[in-house]
């Protein structure tokens, strides 16, 4: 019987059929499981998708107080890294080394050198120079992570230069602006503004690291108006120069980042503009179309509402109904469905038997989190309340729970660290909130009882009542060699 030969893609190791991004996930899997003895919790979809690992890029909290930064563990996550470099050599090009996904592990390299290794940015760039991931990195890239100083005018003005007018040039001038305010380079950020929105038009250069931008702030506003179609004067219309003929019309009012630039401009303008902030923000909202574009707008907008100053034509009261309103258009809009990776693959010839789309609310996640650090204690009570109730994926973050211990609102600390443990147990940090929310409350009970002396067995036994069973829970899902189960406060 002659032997059967396999096709030669069998003889192939599983990880080569992976993207370039997939490996890049994967790599951040296994580094966060070094660093913290267990895999982030939210890296899988929910039951029944809980198979799946979720295609998303993330930052690592390197330097976090649970995590493990022994030698050992430091020297795994190194090894990883070079198992990384090794492999990116085989593709060591401009395309490669530009890719989100490669750009997503430099960026966990370079904080987990500068957090967990307290290294300097001169060492972290001679060491990816050794190993030929600096030299084909755009001047953009490197700035974003912090490789190259914003106030350096040789690499800003070879940044600006590259500006035509598209949308990838608004989204780097949105970089390059944010990168300068987190300096406190208030003039840099005006200069990308100005020369990103110069480059749209004929006939108008763009500034350089010598020229200042705040003395014609009033004309590069005018520009934004004009090319996001905006209501100005005809004088003003009468004064603009010409579209460059590549530059069309929809690309502009489509462009997320050209109008949260324009957003960026009228906050460092100041008060006199902040009037037409909400009227910007409708109308961003009526001419984006994307999905994730139009999510990112409504963080914004929320952010905008929450974060500006309370004045007497507007007071708080007036701000918070106002921002719930916009909560409230951004939770109904967003879908938080995502295409099975299988979903082209039926199982027989029945449609019943398709693959249903998967969830991820990673967007109204982002929403609810941010409004309940920011909202009320009252409105950010009822909000814990809703997402408990009707948001079975969404859970608000252990911040949040803290907020609500430390104002005394232990009924909705409870509900909302319940509503974790419900769907997900393997989190040791929730635990370990739990735990210490049901400590406090046996202990209040058993000091309120009249029974409680010394020598009465029965209020000590019911002191740690819920608090043990409780522990109890906790020691059945989470693993006894592991660091979270090891670091459970014990139930007294």
């Amino acid at each position: 019987m002659a032997a059967i030969s396999l096709p030669s893609d069998t003889q192939r190791h599983p990880a080569s059929l992976l993207s370039l991004r997939h490996k890049a996930v994967v790599l951040q899997l296994a580094m966060h499981l070094v660093y913290f003895g267990r895999l982030p919790s939210d890296a899988f979809y929910e039951y029944p998708h809980n198979y799946l690992v979720k295609d998303r890029l993330v930052q690592i909290k390197w330097g976090h107080p649970l995590a493990q930064g022994t030698d050992s563990v430091l020297a795994a996550i190194d090894e990883l890294f070079e198992a990384w470099w090794d492999s990116s050599k085989t593709a060591s090009n401009t395309a490669h080394n530009d890719d989100a996904a490669h750009l997503a592990v430099l960026g966990n390299f370079v904080a987990y050198r500068k957090t967990a290794c307290a290294q300097s940015v001169e060492q972290i760039r001679d060491f990816l120079a050794s190993r030929g991931q600096l030299g084909t990195l755009s001047l953009l890239n490197q700035l974003s992570l912090g490789l190259v100083d914003i106030k350096n005018s040789q690499s800003f003005d070879s940044i600006v230069g590259a500006w035509d007018g598209s949308s990838l040039s608004f989204a780097a001038a949105n970089v390059v602006c944010r990168i300068a305010l987190d300096n406190q380079s208030l003039e840099t950020a005006l200069k990308a503004l100005t020369s990103s929105i110069r480059a749209c038009y004929v006939g108008q250069s763009q500034l350089d690291s010598d020229d200042g931008a705040s003395s014609d702030l009033t004309r590069t506003l005018a520009l934004y108006k004009h090319a996001l179609g905006l209501d100005m004067d005809d004088q003003s219309l009468a004064d603009m120069p010409e579209l460059k003929p590549e530059v069309t019309r929809t690309s502009l009012h489509t462009s997320v980042h050209l109008w949260l630039n324009f957003m960026l401009l009228l906050a460092i303008c100041g008060s006199q503009e902040t009037r037409l902030s909400t009227f910007v923000f409708e109308r961003a909202l009526e001419s984006v179309k994307n999905p994730d574009a139009r999510s990112l707008l409504w963080l914004e907008y929320l952010r905008f509402c929450l974060a500006g100053p309370v004045t007497r034509s507007e007071p708080a009261k007036d701000k918070a109904k106002h921002a719930a309103l916009v909560l409230g258009h951004a939770l109904a809009e967003t879908h938080p469905d995502v295409q099975h990776p299988f979903a082209l693959k039926m199982i027989g010839d029945s449609s019943f038997l398709r693959l249903a789309p998967l969830r991820d609310d990673v967007w109204i996640a982002a929403f609810s989190d941010y409004c309940l650090q920011t909202f009320s204690l009252n409105m950010a009570q009822d909000l814990a309340s809703l997402l408990c109730q009707q948001f079975s994926a969404v859970f608000p973050s252990a911040r949040s729970v803290v907020r609500f211990l430390d104002a005394g609102a232990l009924d909705t600390a409870r509900g909302v660290l319940f509503h974790w443990l419900k769907h997900r147990v393997d989190n040791g940090l929730i635990w370990r909130l739990a735990l210490a929310v049901e400590a406090t409350s046996d202990q209040a009970r058993s000091s309120s009882d009249p029974g409680s002396g010394s020598g009465s067995g029965s209020a000590s036994a019911s002191g740690s009542g819920s608090a043990s069973w409780l522990r109890a829970q906790a020691d059945k899902f989470l693993r006894p060699a592991s660091t979270n189960a090891a670091q459970l406060p014990a139930a007294e």
